[in-house]
């Protein structure tokens, strides 16, 4: 402001020059005020108080409506889970590594749909993994497989992801293959952080409990 970034000086009148600015600072506090919702400061100029015209709109905050989810937005979403996973374990297995000086660890991505997770104490493998996409070939439909075996084949898998959704967003289903001594989030709904969690804790189990 002034419009089109015309000088103030450049103004023949220069209170009008002003007068721009401080309807334009107006305006912009008005919509901040409808974003925040809190009551913004008087702004004070020549000697008098501006203050924004605040506007009560009252709405509800129920607005979600059931919907479809279709084939490709299950296939983007199986794709950037998939993503996240690998991501998230990557970070915590260097993590891992740097926290505990007798680990190391190993991270590879096979190819684009697969990785694998490897944990060694003293040089030793003591727990392992691979993910990969399924697909929509199987029995199960598109979703995230998990092995203890980071060498194996798709056809042997020990926990599985399904893409599910309860009418209104896409979550994450383990199918509960699995064994833990807490089930909480087996059968449940989860985010991409939970299912990434889920599968961390399968790898982690050996180590935690003393069996590697």
């Amino acid at each position: 402001m002034p419009t089109d970034g015309k000088p103030i000086t450049k103004f023949p009148d220069k209170d009008d020059a002003f007068l721009e600015v401080v309807n334009a600072i107006k305006r912009t506090i008005t919509r901040l005020q409808l974003r925040q919702d809190s009551t913004p400061p008087s702004i004070s100029y020549s000697g008098s108080a501006v203050k924004p015209q605040i506007l009560d709109i009252p709405r509800s905050s129920n607005l979600r409506i059931r919907r479809t989810f279709f084939d490709r937005e299950r296939d983007q979403f199986v794709e950037e889970l998939f993503e996240y996973i690998a991501n998230f374990f990557e970070n915590s297995l260097a993590e891992l590594s740097n926290r505990n000086p007798e680990v190391g660890t190993n991270f590879k991505r096979i190819d684009a749909n697969h990785f694998s997770a490897i944990v060694y104490i003293a040089g030793k493998k003591a727990t392992q993994c691979r993910i990969w996409i399924r697909g929509t070939s199987h029995l199960y439909g598109n979703d995230i497989a998990y092995s203890s075996n980071a060498s194996g084949s798709d056809n042997s898998i020990n926990e599985s992801m399904s893409i599910v959704d309860d009418g209104y967003a896409l979550f994450v289903q383990p199918l509960g293959m699995a064994s833990f001594p807490s089930q909480q989030n087996v059968k449940k709904l989860l985010s991409q952080q939970g299912a990434a969690e889920y599968f961390w804790d399968i790898l982690l189990r050996p180590l935690q409990q003393g069996s590697t």
